[in-house]
């Protein structure tokens, strides 16, 4: 039983992973020349706990992400050690609400203890809970321990919570060696889908890869584990997605070197901010949406990042997010000095249900809960979402093509 994987960012890498510890064969299908070098590689990595969706009233995004955060290191433990995922865990998240956010800061305290109450229950799932040890779920801070580290006049109110990040970029080596010693997987980097037919009971994978044109195939089962051409491809054999959506260009910023003193993971909500994460290997990741949202596209047609990066303007985009994190967090003023050398800006393609942006209170991007798999006969198409879910969503690919 041969199962083609299409699509190597974190779900496709731990998918093959897990569908081959259970015997299947797999053919992983990448068009970069390694797992794990797109959307998934340039985010914060943050593992949601449910904080982030104050805009959504049912409790149905936080159950979501909390489903997979629970689940997130104890499934990467399979493939990555223990200690080696300890050591890539960030300084746990505050939150601050600024003063234009979307939801007050009195809405903000009622949903994060309705984020608290769903953990208690999530969590009793986890083996290793992605959650700092040290620290309450969530608290508030008192306005002089607030204006101790941010902007007394843009920040209304401030968290402390456990919420953590894992670097991506730490990360990626560790899956790519997994995936590279495995040998029930197949490997097809530099490897462009062009297309996808039925064939008997399966599929045949249209490619093109350095020898050229291919058809592959047929394969038991096929998982679409695409991100920004997941909608393409479903489209060629008949599928809609299950409402509008749209496709942006998000790029993020990271500053090598050791982070300022007293400089602080924080996520600002609610509203097109910005997140500031310091990462375990002296690098620092920031956002900031104005500026690092390069454009979106509601096309069908193949979406890549590569062209839009061409384009961009690094310095502009990484001193403006720099300054306007640095507005709200003044330790980050230091960055701004910081060598060019220093500072790298970087991307990728996501997919998402919705009509309109983040800046839109209203906007479905502030709920993330018509998410996961849509199978249809042997061909299984996946919505990640978000990072969070990547590895829980993996092993509920396996459990449908491989079960155990």
């Amino acid at each position: 039983m041969t199962i083609a994987i299409l699509g190597a960012g974190i779900l496709g890498t731990c998918a093959a992973l897990a569908i081959a510890d259970r015997g299947g064969r797999v053919v992983l299908v990448e068009r970069n020349d390694q797992p794990i070098a797109e959307a998934s590689l340039h985010n914060e990595g943050k593992l949601h706990l449910g904080f982030t969706y104050a805009a959504d009233p049912t409790p149905h995004t936080v159950r979501t992400m909390q489903a997979g955060a629970a689940r997130f290191l104890d499934v990467l433990g399979r493939w990555v050690p223990a200690d080696a995922l300890d050591r890539l865990c960030s300084r746990p998240f505050d939150y601050v609400v600024l003063d234009d956010s979307q939801v007050p800061a009195a809405a903000v305290e009622r949903h994060f203890a309705r984020v608290a109450d769903a953990w208690r229950q999530a969590s009793r799932a986890a083996a290793r809970p992605p959650a700092a040890a040290d620290r309450p779920f969530w608290r508030p801070l008192a306005p002089a321990e607030r204006d101790a580290h941010y902007d007394g006049g843009r920040v209304v109110a401030a968290y402390e919570t456990a919420e953590i990040a894992i670097d991506p970029r730490g990360l990626a080596p560790l899956l790519r060696r997994a995936v590279a010693g495995h040998p029930r997987i197949e490997w097809l980097g530099g490897t462009r889908i062009t297309g996808i037919e039925p064939q008997g009971e399966g599929h045949a994978v249209l490619v093109e890869g350095p020898a050229g044109p291919a058809r592959i195939g047929p394969f038991a089962a096929v998982v679409n584990a695409l991100w920004a051409n997941r909608p393409w491809l479903d489209r060629m054999l008949g599928i809609d997605q299950p409402g509008p959506w749209f496709i942006r260009f998000k790029a993020g910023v990271r500053v090598a070197g050791p982070p300022p003193d007293g400089l602080r993971s924080v996520t600002a909500l609610l509203g097109p901010y910005g997140d500031v994460v310091v990462q375990s290997d002296g690098r620092t990741y920031l956002s900031w949406y104005p500026d690092c949202m390069i454009g979106s596209s509601r096309s069908a047609e193949p979406a890549d990042w590569a062209p839009r990066a061409a384009g961009l303007d690094r310095d502009g985009i990484a001193r403006r997010t720099i300054a306007a994190m640095a507005a709200i967090q003044p330790a980050a003023r230091r960055f701004l000095t910081c060598p060019a050398a220093a500072v790298e800006v970087s991307g990728g393609a996501i997919y998402a249900l919705a009509v309109s942006d983040i800046d839109d209170r209203a906007s479905r991007l502030h709920r993330r809960d018509v998410v996961g798999i849509r199978s249809h006969g042997s061909f299984h198409s996946v919505d990640t979402s978000k990072f969070t879910l990547g590895p829980a969503l993996a092993v509920d690919v396996a459990d449908r093509v491989r079960p155990p």
